[in-house]
């Protein structure tokens, strides 16, 4: 985003730090995955329609964090209720009762991958900005 010239920047490139908050992400994703591509393709003009901003890789990404929390924190509580009750019951515990666990690894594992698809993207969009963008020292996030 530091590349991306103040005018057309649809929100502060500091503000995807707030993605580190704990479930507050879970929305400030969709933003990020829907406004870093915007400020790029308006600061790209006519060019962008020639140029992956990164739009589709971002809500993936989105999508794919929102969905993986949410089936990790119903399967954790889900799983270890009906785990907690057979014990109680010294029932054997049936492997479906681990199947929320099992599956929320592998969307994690997608959304890092399309997080990492999404931010590669977006730095070869914004590397054809040039050097549009704030004047400002370069940062960490600079890509972004």
């Amino acid at each position: 985003m530091m590349k991306v010239p103040q005018e057309h920047q649809k929100m502060l490139p500091g503000l995807v730090w707030l993605n580190l908050i704990p479930f507050f992400n879970l929305i400030w994703s969709f933003f990020i995955a829907t406004w870093v591509p915007q400020s790029i393709e308006a600061a790209l003009g006519s060019r962008a329609e020639n140029t992956i901003t990164g739009r589709s890789p971002g809500l993936i990404w989105a999508v794919l964090t929102a969905l993986g929390l949410i089936v990790g924190i119903i399967g954790s509580f889900a799983g270890s209720f009906w785990r907690m009750n057979l014990i109680h019951q010294e029932r054997e515990i049936p492997m479906a009762s681990y199947l929320p666990d099992v599956i929320g690894l592998p969307i994690g594992l997608l959304a890092l991958l399309f997080l990492i698809f999404f931010g590669l993207q977006v730095k070869s969009a914004a590397n054809l900005i040039g050097g549009g963008g704030n004047t400002g020292e370069s940062t960490a996030g600079e890509a972004w």
